[in-house]
């Protein structure tokens, strides 16, 4: 199959903020990186400074765009469709503070069919993420794509597309992400290729 026939995504997680440092809800507040997140970005920046992007993208967030700044540092475009999930009410809290709250039990429970309050039902979270990419992925062909998002999007777009990677089993750390190879085939594209950012490894588990 021919180069223009396949797509290479970069789906980097942005770095670590002091929401994440705390394992708070973060969502759509927009909080800037925290002065931690420097050391595994270094590492990120050092492998991508020979990689050649055809197109770079951001949710739009602060700590998306400061990411790709200190990563990887080009013209971007934003799409607010790359955000997180909106967790609502939950935002802002731990897990240690909404343990006992009957509305987070029965969303932490079945999260495909519960909605945060004031939040984003996860219906519209894969709607939103998958429209960005098939509106992207009709375009491209022999292109290699930077997308600096959140871990809830790369786990939809990875898991979507790789049938060994589910959602809840894939795992991005802050200022960490992953890379797959999308060939075209009859009736869509199908994962040939997916490996850890940095460290080009090919990944052979679900469990990253």
């Amino acid at each position: 199959m021919g180069t223009r026939n396949c797509v290479d995504l970069y789906l980097i997680r942005h770095g670590v903020t002091a929401w994440n440092l705390e394992k708070r809800y973060l969502g759509w507040s927009d909080q800037p990186l925290d002065p931690a997140a420097d050391q595994a970005l270094t590492r990120l920046a050092d492998e991508l400074v020979f990689t050649s992007f055809t197109e770079v993208y951001t949710s739009g967030m602060k700590r998306t765009n400061e990411t790709l700044r200190k990563v990887a540092p080009q013209p971007f475009i934003e799409d607010l469709r790359l955000r997180e999930l909106h967790f609502g009410g939950f935002e802002g809290f731990t897990y240690d503070e909404l343990k006992e709250d009957n509305r987070y039990r029965r969303w932490v429970d079945d999260p495909c069919e519960e909605t945060p309050p004031a939040g984003e039902s996860w219906i519209d979270f894969v709607r939103r993420v998958d429209e960005f990419v098939d509106e992207r992925l009709v375009q491209a062909g022999g292109e290699k794509l930077l997308i600096v998002a959140h871990g809830g999007v790369i786990r939809r777009v990875v898991s979507r597309f790789s049938e060994d990677h589910g959602f809840w089993d894939t795992k991005i750390p802050a200022g960490e992400g992953l890379a797959m190879r999308l060939e075209a085939e009859e009736g869509g594209w199908r994962c040939s290729s997916l490996w850890a950012v940095p460290g080009q490894e090919n990944v052979t588990s679900p469990h990253l």
